[in-house]
């Protein structure tokens, strides 16, 4: 088992001319590395400070702070297992749906083909990592005989450390860590994930790239495919996991969005950007969240998405009278978001509802 940040994999982190360069590309992308203290750009050391201050200015927090906390690993964890994040649950059975089902059989014959890399692109509480190597070693291609590569990916180092030591103790503990070549990789894969994505593959084998929690719904859409269309080669497959509505923007339907996230623990896991807000703003008083889906009428433009006819769940608290955006949750027309993806180089292979609710969808693009 091997944990190493993408500049260590890329021979990066002691270079100063690499450093230079990756300062460079932060300033033009954009993202949290501009966050990074300058003197150690390849630390992941947030600076609050500027990160708040900018949220204030640009009136909107970056989303990727919610996870640059000691606790954000186990406040995600209490959201996801709470019982009242019904996605969780939704998301674990369209993947073994996806593995499993009669009917839905391209990600298994991919790996009977000879693929044996998987990458996980963000993590979360784990049980979704466990399904899928178990899905590929039942595959019956050459990785159940040999080892399957087994990528975990994120830009937060409390997130990654706590998902890569967790799916090490179950693979030991279910007798398959002499089976998977677990791998765990410091990096945004949305806005400096260049050339990471190509170290990744071994030889010619294909990679199966996953997303599939509904993560694409806190993304820059536009930006998530390009980048992994720069990493990807032609025949990679990609599985998104995505929340969908209808072509209807009823009253029930806001209602139903907004619901799902005003349990305690959705508060909990807002709680510590909300405080460097407020500490910031000089406010005292912990401030009321509205909760909203934008656009409110039909035809109307979501600030929010790229993808035409999404929703998108805002947050937003008031300090000292200025409206600010703490987090945001895209919901997608399926057509749509599939014309979206082939716009940017991946084609549709096949759509896999998830037995515990038809509206959350396991999707599978291929690179072309």
């Amino acid at each position: 088992f091997v944990q190493r940040t993408a500049l260590e994999k890329l021979g990066l982190a002691d270079d100063d001319d690499a450093g230079d360069e990756q300062e460079k590309d932060k300033s033009e992308r954009g993202g949290l590395a501009r966050f990074w203290g300058p003197s150690e750009p390849h630390t992941f050391q947030v600076d609050w400070e500027y990160a708040i201050r900018e949220a204030m200015r640009h009136r909107r927090l970056d989303q990727k702070l919610h996870y640059f906390t000691p606790s954000a690993e186990a406040n995600w964890r209490g959201v996801a297992t709470s019982g009242n994040y019904h996605q969780y649950e939704q998301c674990k059975e369209g993947l073994r749906e996806l593995f499993y089902g009669a009917d839905n059989q391209t990600v298994p014959d991919f790996f009977r083909g000879g693929a044996d890399t998987a990458v996980m692109l963000g993590c979360g509480a784990g049980a979704k990592d466990e399904l899928i190597i178990r899905g590929v070693l039942d595959s019956g291609g050459p990785a159940s005989e040999g080892k399957v590569r087994y990528f975990l990916v994120d830009t937060s180092p409390f997130m990654l450390d706590a998902a890569y030591y967790k799916l090490l103790r179950v693979l030991r503990a279910r007798g398959l860590g002499g089976h998977v070549a677990l791998e765990s990789v410091k990096i945004d894969f949305v806005d400096h994930f260049r050339e990471v994505g190509r170290e990744i593959r071994n030889k010619e084998n294909g990679i199966v790239w996953f997303l599939p929690g509904g993560t694409l719904g806190n993304l820059d859409e536009h930006r998530f495919f390009e980048s992994i269309s720069n990493e990807a080669a032609p025949g990679d497959l990609l599985v998104v996991g995505v929340d969908t509505i209808s072509s209807e923007n009823t009253t029930s339907e806001r209602d139903m969005l907004r619901s799902k996230y005003t349990s305690p623990e959705v508060k909990c896991f807002l709680r510590e950007p909300l405080l460097e807000l407020m500490k910031y703003a000089g406010v005292t008083k912990v401030p009321d969240i509205e909760i909203e889906v934008v656009p409110k009428e039909p035809g109307q433009f979501n600030p929010y998405s790229r993808v035409p006819q999404s929703k998108t769940v805002e947050f937003a608290v008031k300090l000292n009278e200025v409206e600010v955006t703490i987090m945001t949750s895209t919901r997608y027309n399926i057509g749509e978001l599939i014309k979206f993806a082939q716009e940017r180089n991946f084609a549709w292979e096949m759509t896999v509802d998830s037995p515990l609710g038809e509206r959350f969808k396991q999707v599978v693009f291929r690179r072309v």
